[in-house]
């Protein structure tokens, strides 16, 4: 149902973008490329397939393992951006950047274990959150390079990898517990509600997480959410009465510290090589 209403949400938009622009449905480059707009869309399916696997690890992941311990371990997909970023897309290990990660990472262990730092037993549950994010990292490794050089556009990259979702799981669906429950799912208000909250969210996240990584670097994006759990304790605590413990602050002061050096030294970086393009091209002037 998240899935299926993100999809609906996408659809207009991505055809009222596309309108504005003067183009067709995944119809993107001005020379129209039959073959790279084919091997696109093999490329989109297989994104499609690899977040349905993802979205099934997850959510019987966190059933099995408890959201706190849960939500913890899939917070490991910087390490995975890392690794996949350096293999495949070119990226360089930044060890500030990956020191920076693992501080973040500890704020949020500390955080999610109530400051005691023990996590529940290891089981099946917490082996299939470890592996969900790794099929996430994988998929964004995928699309990446077709966002950089254009052969599909943000919209395009929602609306594709929701709609494999969205077959992939209904089938699924099907498969394993009949028409009756399934089509309940359409029809529960209760479902519907909460379905339309998550799928909006979920549509305006991606916007933002697609744009983000069209223009930076993947494991640098993937650290950017990390402090994500320190900024929902406080909007629980400011909006929804929720309790807030010593652990909470704690773990929200080493989250936020740790992205406030992590954006500094990533712009210093960036600072550092625009002065060096800068003085190539000014030598190459004079």
């Amino acid at each position: 149902m998240l899935s299926f209403i993100e999809l609906i949400i996408s659809i207009p938009v991505v055809f009222l973008k596309e309108k504005k622009q003067g183009l067709t449905f995944f119809r993107i480059k001005q020379h129209f490329n039959w073959p790279d707009q084919k091997k696109t869309f093999y490329l989109m399916i297989i994104v499609g397939i690899l977040f349905a696997i993802a979205t099934y690890f997850y959510v019987e992941g966190l059933y099995l393992a408890g959201s706190v311990s849960g939500s913890i371990v899939v917070k490991i997909s910087p390490i995975y951006s890392m690794i996949i970023g350096f293999l495949f897309l070119n990226e360089k290990i930044d060890k500030k950047l990956l020191i920076l990660t693992f501080v973040m990472l500890f704020g949020i262990y500390y955080m999610g274990t109530e400051g005691t730092l023990q996590l529940l037993n290891f089981s099946l549950g917490l082996i299939m959150c470890l592996i969900t994010p790794l099929f996430w990292m994988i998929g964004h490794s995928i699309t990446k390079p077709l966002l950089e050089n254009e052969n599909i556009t943000i919209y395009q990259v929602i609306f594709l990898r929701t709609f494999f979702v969205c077959v992939i799981t209904f089938i699924l669906s099907l498969l394993i517990n009949g028409w009756g429950m399934t089509v309940n799912a359409f029809i529960n208000p209760n479902y519907i509600l909460y379905a339309f909250l998550m799928g909006g969210t979920y549509f305006v996240m991606h916007i933002a997480w697609y744009g983000s990584i069209k223009l930076i670097n993947l494991s640098f994006a993937s650290a950017l959410c990390i402090p994500s759990s320190a900024f929902t304790a406080i909007i629980a605590y400011l909006f929804f009465d929720a309790e807030i413990y010593n652990y909470h602050i704690v773990g929200s002061i080493i989250m936020i510290v740790g992205l406030y050096f992590l954006i500094y030294f990533h712009n210093q970086q960036n600072t550092i090589e625009f002065r060096k393009e800068f003085d190539n091209k000014k030598d190459i002037i004079l």
